[in-house]
């Protein structure tokens, strides 16, 4: 804002035809008070804008400690030099700050987030402030707002985690994971986002709503489970036994008709070894099989007998060809 700008509000202020944001911008920060406006003659008008300028001022501090001589009426004209240059210093001083102020009284404060993180090879249980409980995959994490619960039940998942939600029909949870959201009342499901492109949702009790870049793609009951594939668009619900699927966090990994390669990049996550699909003819195929208490070396030779692949242990991981 520079001097004619400001001055040309004051002008409109005095004349009554301001915009509101102008009035507030007068009336707040600089009078804090109501002032006449409308049809007012020269003089009064010039009385009045002397005492704005007298008002800025006063807040920028240009005459703290200094006694101010007081002048006739007539000399106190808008668009006097002296005051000109009181208007520079004050634009100059707290302008910029007072814009700032008046724009940011209608902004929202920003949200914190507390983030829970489980390392690879690691689960992880955190319980949220309205006792829900989630369960994280090794290698996945969990962002909670510090106003979580207050006006809504809102988190953010990377990876893979299964929820225990607590009932509320006043506060809706829901779980943001990249462009997938879902929404519950109160039941117990998993969410896992292997990556921006490929997700899916299994419930174990309950309804789960879901959607896709703001797009519904389903609500999901017990024993269902939705497997979206953003690339192709494609979103495929099968039948499938919830509660073994969903139990790793008691220790066991289970697999139905999973795409291998979402399926390797659990193994991996849970024993914390990189593993590796060089021959691309293994990409799709899918598994079914379960692991409890077993190392990598025999969860490797199952898998390997399972689908038909050989594969070999290197110094950086485990590579299947």
């Amino acid at each position: 804002m520079n001097i004619r700008q400001l001055e040309n509000i004051i002008d409109r202020y005095l004349a009554g035809i301001a915009t509101e944001t102008e009035k507030d911008f007068i009336q707040q920060w600089l009078y804090q008070k109501d002032v006449p406006t409308g049809n007012l003659g020269k003089e009064k008008r010039n009385t009045l804008a002397a005492e704005l300028w007298l008002q800025i001022s006063d807040q920028a501090g240009i005459y703290k400690n200094r006694k101010i001589k007081s002048y006739p009426t007539p000399v106190f004209s808008l668009y006097n030099r002296f005051f000109r240059y009181v208007a520079a210093a004050f634009i100059i001083l707290t302008g910029t700050t007072i814009i700032y102020l008046l724009a940011s009284r209608n902004r929202k404060p920003a949200v914190t987030y507390s983030s829970i993180v489980s390392a690879a090879g690691q689960q992880r249980l955190y319980i949220l402030p309205d006792s829900s409980r989630v369960y994280l995959f090794p290698n996945s994490s969990l962002q909670v707002p510090d106003n979580y619960g207050k006006k809504g039940r809102e988190i953010l998942l990377k990876g893979r985690g299964f929820f225990e939600v607590r009932q509320d029909a006043t506060r809706p949870f829901y779980v943001h994971a990249g462009s997938l959201h879902t929404r519950v009342l109160g039941t117990s499901f998993e969410v896992n986002v292997a990556d921006s492109n490929h997700a899916t949702v299994i419930v174990r009790t309950g309804k789960v709503g879901i959607q896709y870049n703001d797009r519904d793609l389903a609500i999901l009951t017990p024993d269902k489970r939705l497997q979206y594939d953003a690339l192709q668009l494609n979103a495929k619900i099968d039948d499938v036994d919830a509660g073994l699927l969903c139990e790793w966090w008691k220790g066991e990994l289970a697999f139905q008709q999973t795409p291998l390669p979402d399926a390797i990049r659990a193994v991996s996550d849970w024993y914390n070894i990189p593993i590796h699909i060089e021959n691309k003819q293994w990409l799709s195929e899918t598994v079914t099989i379960r692991f409890k208490d077993q190392t990598i070396t025999e969860v490797m030779n199952l898998l390997s007998k399972t689908i038909g692949f050989s594969y070999r242990i290197q110094q950086q991981g485990i590579v299947i060809y």
